[in-house]
Formats: structure tokens, sequence, C-alpha cells
């Protein structure tokens, strides 16, 4: 009996290593040629712990506030996991709108991350003109870009860091995702599923670049405007020109035609000039 239990015992522990090293083989194969692979709740800690091995960082040439990364993704909406791409600036002040989906759409975010009552961009935009029209925002000016799920909101007239903008309150103010304002701070995982524990200063505001794995996207950010009476900063509105709006369009080129896109190659993508 007891000799049955060690030999059972043992065959789930070798069937187990087995199926870890065949998941991480996935995921290896998944980040360097692009593609999705599908997994299950279950494997969801294992992926971003063998992400954790894997993700690429670099920074910008001469421009150490700037980073761009490529990282696996286990999209926990679609089930699908793959290699996504994002950027991230310490000097630009980020701010996150994310609006409820609409009929027929899959969910993307959580209440928590909606502090607002508004549906839709047209409510928003009501809020933030009344908000601009206050006589102590009028040095103001943000640069919006619309997102399949909600709005992305730089602040174009003051280069400060997460940690100083949060505490200047504007992000509450505007009514805008407190998770990832919290998360541009503070790079912090207390659940083992979403991979190894950590908990440090982080101090960058980061933006994604290309689609989430599995979800259909016919865009990732689109230039609106720059809103505001306030005078943008040459400096800022050039950084966002070269390191999202240029990146987003060489990333989406390269997946509408097929080609392989390797994260140093993107700076080809950019004029450093």
């Amino acid at each position: 009996m007891l000799n049955n239990l060690i030999k059972i015992y043992f065959l789930k522990a070798a069937a187990k290593k087995g199926a870890e090293q065949a998941l991480a083989k996935k995921v290896v194969k998944a980040f360097s040629s692009n593609r999705l692979i599908s997994f299950t709740s279950p494997e969801r800690q294992a992926i971003n712990n063998i992400a954790s091995k894997i993700n690429k960082s670099i920074n910008v040439p001469g421009k150490p506030h700037i980073a761009l990364r490529k990282e696996i993704y286990p999209n926990t909406y679609t089930s699908k996991a793959g290699s996504i791409y994002f950027g991230g600036n310490k000097r630009i002040p980020m701010m996150d709108v994310d609006f409820p989906a609409g009929v027929g759409k899959t969910a993307s975010h959580m209440a928590s991350q909606m502090p607002h009552n508004f549906k839709n961009k047209s409510d928003y935009m009501k809020f933030l003109n009344t908000f601009l029209k206050n006589p102590k925002n009028k040095n103001k000016a943000f640069r919006l870009y619309d997102t399949n799920a909600g709005l992305r909101l730089f602040d174009v007239s003051k280069r400060q860091s997460p940690l100083l903008y949060n505490l200047s309150g504007v992000p509450t103010k505007l009514r805008t995702d407190p998770l990832y304002a919290g998360k541009s701070v503070f790079d912090i995982n207390l659940n083992r599923k979403f991979g190894p524990l950590r908990a440090k200063l982080k101090n960058r505001f980061d933006y994604r670049l290309s689609p989430k794995p599995g979800r259909k996207e016919p865009f990732i950010a689109r230039l609106d405007d720059t809103y505001g009476y306030g005078k943008p900063i040459a400096k800022s509105v050039d950084e966002l020109s070269l390191y999202h709006d240029d990146i987003i369009k060489a990333i989406t080129r390269a997946h509408d035609t097929g080609t392989k896109l390797k994260l140093p190659g993107l700076l080809g993508k950019v004029d450093f000039t």
C-alpha cells in the first residue's frame, strides 16, 4: 500500500514537471514568434513566473527616462497569452480613463478603475471642458488619445514624476483610473498568481503600444487633439510623437504585414535627430 502511494506521488510529480516544461516551451516560443497561445486559469501563475525571466526592456539612448519593453502578457479576459509591447516615460504625466464596456463587448476593466458615472467619451469631454475653464487650471494642456476602452490623457504642460503628480491631486480631480495611478508609482505584487512577489518604487508612466492578446482592436491609441489653455512643452510633445505615436505605427505596420518585430528594431523606426 505504502509503495503504491509513493509510486503515485512520484508519477504525479513527474507529470507536473513535464507539464510545466511543456508550458515553458510554449511561452518562450510565443514570446519569440509573437504568436498567441491559449491557457487555463491554473496556468496563469506559471506563465507570469516564466515571463519574469524572459521579458526584455531597453532604454532609449540618451534618454534614460524613456523605456521600451516586450513582455509576455496573459490576458485573463480572453484566455490568450502572447508578447506585448509597452513604453514608459518618467517625466510626462499620463492618466487613464476607462468607460463601461458597450453592448456586445467584453469587459476589460474593473468597476474600481472607473471612479465616475461617465458612460462614454462625450460625457467625459463635457466634464474635462468644465475642468479646463476653471481659472485654477488655466495653465493646463492635455494631449488626448482615444483607446478602445476609454482615453489616454498626457499632461504636456508639466514634466513631473508619477509620485509628485499624484500628490498634486490632478488624477483624482479628473476621475482617472486610480489603479493605473498607483501602479505608476509602485510596482507591487502581493499575489503569486500574478508572478513573483515584489514591492518597489517604479515612478514611471507606462503605456501599451500593441494589442492585448486575443483582443481585436482597430487601433491602440489614436490622437484626438490637445485640450486646454496652457502652453504645451515642446520637449514633451516631441517625445510623445517619437516614442509613443511613431512606435505604435511601426508595430501596427509590422502586425499588418506579418513582419517579425524585435525590441531593439523598434528604435530603428525612430528618428533620433
